[in-house]
C-alpha cells in the first residue's frame, strides 16, 4: 500500500490538506503553549474547549459511526450513546462478540460508564460488512491506527452520504492527505481536521481504561474557512456529552503541527531511552533534555519550510508540560516496548521523509527512527530475527499434568486430580529473572530434595492475546528445551490447601534453558520425543503426542490468561520426573536433533550458610554496671528509605533474602554481611548478642518505597557497656551507608553527629535514648 504525499500548506492555501493528529498524553492536560496556562481539569485549545454536560438537545440524535472500538473510539463512542446519540461500531471479530453480549464499558477518571448492547445502533464485524444493513451515516469517526486510515476509509464509502461529516482522529501529520483524497474522489461527504487529547488503553475487548487527561477532548476544524452548520451541530452535540470536551479550532494546521512536534519529538526520545524515561524525566536529564530539543528543532524547521507559522515559544512552553506529566508515557512508545505494531512510521517516519523532501536535516529523529526500526518491522512480520528469550522474553508459563496417565502424589493434593481430569491447561507463572542459561548451576537450598523434569519450551514470536487455537501457532516462533526443576518437598504439603506453585518452581536458577530452535528445524514437535539424562544415564523418554492439550490450545489459553510477549516461553509438561542430588548433571535433548540444542544443568551444593568473621572476647568496661541505664526491652534500631530495589548492594540484597540464616549470627555481624564488609572493631562481635535479625517490610501506604531496617534487642546480659551500644548503632549506620550510597535519603535532615555518648561513663546521650526508645 503506498503512502499518499503530505500536503503541508497553511489553511488560506488553494489546495488545503487534511491534518490528524491523536494524542494520547498527559502532558495537554497542563497548557497551552500558545495561549498560556490553563485550569488541570481542562484541555488546551486556540478557542476553550466547551464541554456542556447540562445542555440537552431537543433534536433528532445524530447517527455516528465509529470505526474502531480501542481506546479512542470506544472512550467517545460510549460517551456519544451516553447521551442518546445512535452510535454503531465497526469491529473486528473478537470485539463483535463482546460488544454483541456486554456493550461498551469504559472505567474513567471522568465517570464510569456501561452501554448494553441494546442502546447501540449497530455492530458490525469487519470482515463480514457486504451482509451489513445500509445507511447514511451524519459522522464517520476513524478511530484506527495511522497506517490503518486507507484501508478503513475505503471500507466506510457505502455509509457515507453527501452530507457525512469525516472527522479522522489518529497520530501524525502523514494521513491528512489520504483521508482529503478519498473523501473528494468519492464526491460526497465532508472531511474534517481532528485530533484528540486521551489517555486511555484497551483493558480487555470491550472495556476501555481511561486514567489521565481531564476530560478527554476532540479538537476539530475545518480545512479552510469558517465552520459550517453541519460542523457547528457535531460541535454542539459533542460538547454536550458528560466525561469529555469538545474544541472547535479556527487555525487547525498550526495547533495540528505544534502538537504533532511535541507528540513526535517526545517519542523518539522515550521509545529510544526506554520506559524508564517518562516525560517528567526529560527535563530533569540534560542528555535527554538536548536530544528532545534537537528533536523538536528539526520538526519546528520542516513546519516553517512548509509554510507553518511555528513560534519559538511553543516549545518552551512544552517544558513545564513535560515536568507534570508525571509517569507519562506516549502510546507509540508503548507499543514498540511491547512489540505491537506501533505509529512510528507515521510519527518519526513522516518526519525522516518530509525532511528529506523539504532539505531539512534531521539527524537526531533520523537516527532514533533507525535504531526503532527493528522493533517495528518485527511487530509488522517484516523480517525474521532469531528469538532471544532470556534477553527478550519476560515470562516462563509452565503446566501441570499436562501428560496423558500422568498424577501428582494422591497426598501431595487436595483434589488428588488425573491429568485427564482438567479441562484446560494449569498453569503457575515463573519470571524470566528465575532461569539461567544451558550449562550454569542450579543453587539448591538447604534442605531441599530436587526433582528433575526435561520439557519442550514453545517460544512466541509476537506480542498476542486472547488468541483462537486457529491462529496460535501463527505466533510460535521457535522452541527450546528447558529444564523444570522442582523442589520436591517444597509447598507441596501447603498445596493441599490450594496454594500456588511458586515456591518449588521459581526459585532462582531453577529453569535452565537451552538454545532457540527455530521453527523450521522442528517443523512436527508433536512427534518428537523428549530425552532426559543425569549423568549420562537416561532416565526418560516422553512422548510429546501424549500431551492432553496441544500446543496451539496452550497458546491460546495462555494468551487468554495473560498477554503475551516476543520471547516468552511456555513449558509444554512432561510425562516422568524423578529424584536429583547434589552434583549431578541434567541434559533434556530432543531425539534427533543436534546437540547444540540439548539443554543442561549441574546441581550446586547447599547454599552455604552466612557466618560472620571469627568472633573475639568481648571488651568489658570497668564503669559497665555503675552508670549504665537499662535497655532491657527496648530495642536500637534504624531504618534506610529504599525508593528502588536497584539501589540496594547486592550482599545487601542477599542477607535480606537469607535473613533467617543469619539471624542468630549477631547484630554487626549482620550489618557487616548486609554492607559487604568486616572492618569493625573486636568488640563488635559479641557472641551474646544473638536475635539480630534484617526484616525487609513495606511501609503502610508507602509510595514505592521499602523500609530496610536492623532491629537489635538489647539485654543487661549482653555483656556492652552503654557506650559501646550507642558505638554500635553509629557503625552499622556508617556501614549501611556506605554500602548503598543513600546518604542524602536516609539523614532527612539528621545529623548522625549528634549520636554521642559521654566519656567514660558508659551513659547513653538523651538523643541516642530517644532514638532507642521510639526507633528511628
Amino acid at each position: 500500500m503506498g503512502r499518499a504525499k503530505v500536503l503541508c500548506q497553511p489553511l488560506a492555501a488553494t489546495t488545503p490538506a487534511s491534518v490528524t493528529v491523536s494524542e494520547e498524553a498527559v502532558q495537554e492536560m497542563a497548557s497551552d503553549p500558545r495561549t498560556g496556562p490553563t485550569s488541570p481539569t481542562s484541555p488546551t485549545s486556540t478557542t476553550s474547549p466547551t464541554s456542556t454536560t447540562s445542555t440537552t438537545s431537543t433534536t433528532s440524535p445524530l447517527r455516528w459511526l465509529f470505526f474502531g472500538c480501542g481506546a479512542v473510539g470506544g472512550y467517545f463512542g460510549a460517551r456519544l450513546a451516553q447521551k442518546k446519540q445512535k452510535v454503531s461500531f465497526m469491529v473486528r471479530k473478537e470485539t463483535l462478540r463482546v460488544l454483541s453480549g456486554d456493550g461498551v464499558r469504559v472505567r474513567s477518571i471522568c465517570g464510569d460508564v456501561h452501554i448494553p448492547r441494546k442502546d447501540l445502533d449497530q455492530v458490525m464485524n469487519t470482515e463480514a460488512l457486504d451482509k451489513e444493513s445500509k445507511f447514511e451515516a451524519d459522522v464517520i469517526v476513524l478511530a484506527c491506527k495511522a497506517w490503518e486510515v486507507e484501508r478503513c476509509l475505503k471500507m466506510c464509502q457505502p455509509w457515507c452520504g453527501a452530507n457525512t461529516l469525516v472527522l479522522p482522529l489518529q497520530n501524525g501529520v502523514d494521513a491528512f492527505g489520504t483521508v482529503r483524497s478519498i473523501v473528494t474522489s468519492w464526491g460526497k461527504g465532508r472531511p474534517l481536521v481532528g485530533w484528540c487529547n486521551i489517555v486511555a488503553a484497551i483493558q480487555e475487548p470491550g472495556l476501555i481504561k481511561h486514567w489521565a487527561a481531564n476530560p478527554p477532548c476532540i479538537y476539530c476544524g475545518e480545512f479552510e474557512g469558517a465552520p459550517t452548520s453541519r460542523t457547528k451541530q457535531m460541535e454542539s452535540v459533542l460538547a454536550s456529552c458528560e466525561g469529555m470536551a469538545v474544541s472547535l479550532e479556527h487555525d487547525a494546521l498550526s495547533k495540528c503541527w505544534e502538537k504533532f512536534s511535541f507528540i513526535c519529538s517526545t517519542t523518539a526520545v522515550q521509545a529510544t531511552a526506554g520506559p524508564s524515561a517518562t516525560q517528567d524525566l526529560i527535563p530533569q536529564v540534560p542528555e535527554l533534555e538536548q536530544m528532545w530539543r534537537s528533536a523538536m528543532g528539526e520538526i519546528i524547521a520542516i513546519a516553517k519550510k512548509s509554510g507553518i507559522d511555528y513560534q519559538q515559544s511553543w516549545m518552551e512552553k512544552r517544558i513545564p508540560v513535560l515536568r507534570d506529566a508525571i509517569g507519562a508515557t506516549t502510546s507509540c512508545s508503548r507499543d514498540l516496548w511491547a512489540g505491537r505494531h506501533s505509529e512510528l512510521e507515521d510519527l518519526l517516519g513522516s518526519v525522516h521523509r518530509m525532511g528529506q523532501e523539504k532539505g531539512v536535516p534531521t539527524p537526531v529523529i533520523s537516527t532514533c527512527l533507525r535504531a526503532l526500526t527493528v522493533r517495528d518491522q518485527l511487530a509488522r512480520r517484516a523480517t525474521t530475527l532469531p528469538i532471544y528469550p532470556m534477553l527478550e522474553g519476560q515470562k516462563i508459563l509452565g503446566t501441570i499434568c499436562n501428560h496423558q496417565g500422568q498424577q501428582l502424589p494422591a497426598d501431595r493434593t487436595l483434589a488428588q486430580k488425573k491429568a485427564e481430569e482438567y479441562l484446560r491447561p494449569e498453569w503457575y507463572v515463573c519470571p524470566m529473572t528465575s532461569a539461567i542459561a544451558t550449562g550454569g548451576q542450579c543453587e539448591v537450598p538447604e534442605g531441599v530434595q530436587m526433582l528433575w523434569e526435561a520439557e519442550l519450551g514453545v517460544v512466541i514470536s509476537h506480542s498476542c492475546e486472547s488468541l483462537s487455537p486457529h491462529e496460535a501457532l501463527d505466533y510460535v516462533g521457535g522452541y527450546c528445551m528447558v529444564l523444570d526443576l522442582t523442589g520436591g518437598n517444597l509447598g507441596f504439603e501447603s498445596m493441599k490447601y490450594g496454594h500456588s506453585w511458586t515456591r518449588n518452581k521459581c526459585q532462582n536458577t531453577f529453569k535452565p534453558v537451552g538454545a532457540f530452535i527455530p521453527a523450521s528445524v522442528l517443523p512436527k514437535p508433536e512427534s518428537s520425543r523428549i530425552i532426559c539424562r543425569v549423568n549420562g544415564k537416561t532416565v526418560a523418554e516422553d512422548e510429546i503426542s501424549k500431551m492432553k492439550f496441544t500446543i496451539a490450545q496452550q497458546v491460546a489459553d495462555a494468551s487468554e490468561l495473560t498477554p503475551l510477549r516476543r520471547g516468552d516461553i511456555l513449558l509444554t509438561g512432561a510425562g516422568s520426573l524423578g529424584p536429583l542430588a547434589i552434583g549431578d548433571v541434567v541434559e533434556g535433548s530432543i531425539e534427533g536433533l543436534d546437540a547444540k540444542y540439548t539443554v543442561s544443568a549441574t546441581l550446586a551444593g547447599e547454599v552455604p550458610k552466612c557466618s560472620p568473621a571469627p568472633l573475639a572476647p568481648p571488651v568489658k568496661s570497668g564503669d559497665a554496671a555503675a552508670g549504665r541505664e537499662s535497655v532491657n526491652g527496648c530495642y536500637m534500631s534504624f531504618t534506610v528509605p529504599v525508593r528502588r530495589k536497584s539501589w540496594l548492594h547486592p550482599n545487601q540484597t542477599y542477607a535480606v533474602k537469607h535473613a533467617e540464616k543469619i539471624r542468630r549470627q549477631g547484630a554487626v555481624a549482620a550489618a557487616a554481611v548486609a554492607a559487604g564488609s568486616a572492618a569493625l572493631p573486636a568488640w563488635a562481635y559479641d557472641p551474646q548478642m544473638t536475635d539480630a535479625q534484617i526484616l525487609l517490610a513495606r511501609i503502610p501506604g508507602g509510595k514505592r518505597t521499602q523500609e530496610l531496617g536492623l532491629v537489635i534487642p538489647m539485654a543487661e546480659e549482653d555483656g556492652l557497656t552503654d557506650g559501646q551500644v550507642a558505638g554500635l548503632f553509629l557503625i552499622a549506620l556508617v556501614v549501611f551507608i556506605s554500602a548503598i550510597d543513600l546518604a542524602k535519603t536516609m539523614y532527612n535532615g539528621i545529623n548522625p553527629a549528634k549520636f554521642k555518648t559521654s566519656k567514660g561513663k558508659g551513659y547513653i546521650s538523651p538523643l541516642v535514648k530517644r532514638y532507642i526508645e521510639n526507633g528511628y
